[in-house]
């Protein structure tokens, strides 16, 4: 992850809406080396099938090269039960499903080692801001049909724009719109096995969990396929809320592992009034430092500072819980400037969805050559200059002069009013953010910014895998 690229999104307030930290697995361009093909070694019946499953490291800096191998264990076993009775090997191997969905060639080496047979997939060879990747595998076995659905949360940039795409009422728009099109790819599928028992397994990690999330809503009460929660097994892990109040219903087959202290687990705000359907499972954070050292003695989480109030009219926060509700408090705070309250879900989608949805999209495929320069550019502006990026056309004639040079392609007149947009809020905002803004530019200050990492760290893979064990 680059540290730029998240500093310069905190201060564009994206936390409301994102999916996922920037750079973070789910944008990174690389594609895992062939070390990363997963392998089997076949074992008793009774004890399963052993997979070896790339995971991407994203705290240890020296391993984000290479990221892990891990050994997962696949037990057909698990689909003999109802899905409403929680398993943890199915959500070990759930874990691993939503990893191998970072490419095509991950996903159906990984089903094919288990015997499974690719049915469909899309969204791998083109990346628009309203794609999504998602890969479809079936499998025969002697009493029902198997169909597993791993929906893509790793190795994508311009989607990024879709995660903001709140919509001002209902399910998160964009989440809706990409579980939507693979219901209607996966109906069919369902409707050819109308004369056998169909068992269907869904995984998501993210952006993808929380589209896992709205597609099982979607099966449950769909009138154009029957689907029983008995044979739909879901399992996400740190989804962000996606469905609206009337249909985020407690389905006991959907289990959602969440960690309480991760940005993403925490937008939209609940203030926006989206929540996740099925059972939320809150991961046990107690010494999680310990558990990744353990992992990997290099992956060391920033420590996290409490902050003491000054006075009475003061806020502090002694943990990270309290850290992320001041963020999101503060950044849903009223102001005088109607435009720039974001305390209501239609007042950002009417205002900030378009321009902070075009601005994420933008900068998350941007090559870290171009956000070196941005922000060692923000880094040597003096307070004058600094005056200037707030004003109006600011941040536009501070970002032009640097994508041209760069020849980044970009929509001139839609780049101007996203950042006009931005302009506006971050002038607003930055003086209650002031806490963590620094003497230089556009920068945090530094326990502000470990604080902050460690929160964003919460998120990473390796951290999930830990946590979940």
């Amino acid at each position: 992850m680059k540290t730029s690229r998240l500093l310069f999104l905190m201060v564009l307030p994206m936390i409301l809406a994102s999916c996922t930290t920037a750079k973070n697995p789910s944008t990174s361009s690389s594609q895992p080396s062939s070390s990363s093909q997963p392998s089997s070694e076949p074992a008793p019946e009774d004890e399963g099938v052993t997979v070896n499953v790339h995971m991407p490291a994203m705290i240890n800096a020296s391993k984000k090269e290479s990221g892990y191998s891990i050994p997962f264990k696949y037990k057909e076993t698990c689909f003999d039960e109802s899905a409403t009775v929680f398993s943890d090997d199915m959500k070990m191997i759930s874990y691993a499903s939503a990893l191998v969905t970072e490419s095509k060639n991950t996903a159906l080496a990984f089903y094919a080692k288990l015997g499974y047979e690719r049915v469909a997939d899309g969204g791998f060879d083109a990346i628009t801001e309203n794609t999504i990747g998602y890969y479809i595998a079936h499998k025969s076995v002697e009493n029902y049909e198997i169909l597993a659905v791993s929906v893509r949360g790793l190795n994508y940039g311009k989607e990024w724009a879709n995660n903001f795409k709140l919509g001002a009422e209902g399910n998160h728009t964009g989440f809706d719109e990409r579980a939507t099109e693979i219901f209607e790819v996966l109906k069919p599928v369902i409707t050819s096995y109308s004369d056998k028992t169909v068992k269907i397994w869904i995984s998501g990690y993210s952006r993808a969990g929380a589209v896992s999330n709205v597609l099982a809503s979607k099966l449950l009460t769909s009138n154009e396929v029957s689907v029983q929660k008995e044979n739909l097994f879901v399992y996400t892990f740190e989804a962000p809320a996606c469905l609206s109040e009337e249909n985020a219903i407690a389905y006991e087959n959907v289990f959602n592992f969440i960690n309480d202290i991760d940005l993403v687990t925490n937008v939209p705000p609940a203030a926006y009034g989206l929540k996740r359907c099925g059972i939320d499972k809150v991961v046990d954070i107690t010494n999680v430092d310990q558990k990744l050292k353990a992992f990997d003695s290099e992956a060391i989480l920033p420590a996290f500072t409490p902050r003491v109030p000054e006075d009475e009219s003061d806020y502090g926060f002694n943990n990270e819980r309290e850290f992320l509700d001041f963020i999101i408090n503060t950044l849903l705070k009223d102001t005088e400037d109607e435009t720039t309250t974001l305390h209501t879900r239609e007042r950002f989608s009417a205002n900030y969805e378009e321009a902070i949805g075009y601005l994420v999209g933008l900068f998350m495929t941007l090559p870290s050559s171009t956000l070196t320069k941005i922000t060692e550019g923000l880094k040597a502006l003096d307070m004058w200059g600094y005056i200037a990026l707030l004003a109006n056309d600011g941040l536009y004639n501070f970002l032009k002069p640097i994508l041209d040079e760069d020849n980044i392609p970009y929509d001139d007149a839609t780049l101007k009013t996203s950042l006009g947009k931005a302009n506006t809020l971050i002038s607003v905002k930055s003086a209650i953010l002031s806490p963590f803004i620094s003497t230089s530019p556009m920068g945090i200050s530094e326990t502000g910014k470990n604080n902050l990492m460690r929160v964003l760290y919460m998120h990473y893979p390796e951290t999930v895998y830990v946590l979940i064990q």
